[in-house]
């Protein structure tokens, strides 16, 4: 079996990155790909169908959206008009594909509601990521934020950030790192730090001394951030409800801050007020209390490893 990936193998991207750890390990594994169809038995394609094939294809999706919420203007129009056409290839992708991958239970429920088609096999399986490429973890006094926040409203910085202020009041030793490129203005505050993008190699340096991650964002599908902290050994601190709780699991701690998230009614960049932030500084106070003797599980649901073996399972399947 040699897979065809309709998808750069040099981008840098979520995506990008996701496929590169993906193929290393099925270079490990003895599982041949390329970049190119000659010779091939089988297509990996994301989003949507970017060639003409006739192999069977799964197709990777990594979200679904209806129209724009929070973008005003002529760019509002223009991502609006974007969005439907992508959904409307993804759907007629989706009608074609031999099978889809959704990357969360979220993004598979998420994903019949706004394409509006019944995919003839589809699976969930979430990113993954390497254990073996990240530092030994010894947990500081450190939080770490990290997102492509820009125009992005519902990862919700703003409100992480008044977290920090707040939670720094009482323990004046904890500093918040803000990693990614930020799109607003803040003040000067000596507990948060804004270290805009990394390499990969600064990322792990700044994860290995972190006591967690905060992640209270309104909704997501399965974010590389998240799944890099969680494999990097950190637990993480996430909303209830959606796709990135599914991926922390027992790895982390899930805190109840918002209402379910209807799906006939869920916009791009949506954020709905947080109903009650108090289970979020709980479970800061629980993760910096040294009386606390909590053993969280490791996140072997996201070793690359694994992950690698279940999407060979379902190509060795699409093409029995």
């Amino acid at each position: 079996m040699k897979i065809f990936i309709e998808y750069s193998l040099s981008n840098n991207s979520g995506k990008g990155k996701f496929i590169q750890r993906l193929t290393k390990q099925w270079d490990k594994m003895g599982i041949k790909y390329s970049d190119k169809p000659a010779g091939c038995d089988c297509r990996l394609t994301l989003t949507r169908f970017r060639s003409k094939s006739k192999l069977p294809t799964v197709i990777r999706i990594d979200g679904a959206h209806n129209e724009i919420q929070s973008i005003k203007g002529k760019d509002k129009e223009r991502l609006k008009n974007s969005m439907k056409w992508k959904n409307k290839h993804t759907a007629e992708s989706i009608k074609k594909a031999k099978a889809v991958i959704w990357q969360s239970d979220f993004c598979r429920r998420m994903g019949h509601a706004v394409f509006k088609v019944k995919p003839k096999r589809e699976y969930v399986i979430f990113n993954g990521d390497d254990p073996t490429d990240y530092l030994p973890w010894t947990p500081g006094k450190n939080v770490i934020m990290s997102a492509h926040w820009k125009n992005r409203p519902h990862k919700r910085l703003k409100e992480m950030l008044e977290v920090a202020e707040n939670f720094t009041k009482t323990h004046p030793d904890v500093v918040f790192h803000v990693l990614g490129d930020v799109e607003m203005k803040y003040e000067q505050h000596h507990n948060i730090q804004f270290h805009g993008l990394l390499t990969q190699e600064q990322m792990k340096r700044v994860f290995s001394t972190a006591a967690c991650m905060l992640n209270i964002c309104y909704a997501d599908w399965c974010p590389n951030a998240v799944v890099e902290a969680l494999v990097a050994g950190m637990p993480v601190i996430c909303t209830a409800n959606q796709g990135v709780s599914e991926i922390v699991k027992d790895s982390g701690i899930i805190v109840d801050i918002d209402d379910p998230i209807p799906s006939k009614h869920f916009k791009r960049a949506m954020n709905k007020p947080i109903k009650d932030m108090q289970p979020v500084y709980k479970a800061l106070e629980i993760l910096f209390n040294p009386d606390t003797n909590i053993q969280f599980v490791k996140p072997e649901h996201l070793y690359i490893e694994n992950v690698a073996k279940q999407y060979a399972e379902v190509f060795r399947e699409i093409t029995k």
